[in-house]
C-alpha cells in the first residue's frame, strides 16, 4: 500500500518497542532481545539479543 509515496509498513512493531521479542530466521535460528527499534524494510534493532541455532529435526 503506498501513502502519499511511502510505503506501509505491513507489521504494527511500535506496539513491541520496549519489549521481549522472539524472531525466527530462516534457516532455523531463532532470536531473542528486546525490540529497540525498526524501518519499513523491517530491518529490526535488538538489544540484549541471543541467538539460538536448531541443528537437526529435534523438537
Amino acid at each position: 500500500m503506498v501513502i502519499s509515496g511511502r510505503k506501509e509498513t505491513v507489521l504494527d512493531l511500535a506496539k513491541f518497542v520496549d519489549k521481549g521479542v522472539q524472531v525466527k530466521l530462516t534457516g532455523g535460528r531463532q532470536v531473542t532481545g528486546t525490540l529497540k527499534g525498526y524501518d519499513q524494510l523491517l530491518n529490526l534493532v535488538l538489544d540484549e539479543a541471543l541467538e539460538f541455532l536448531r541443528v537437526g529435526n529435534y523438537v
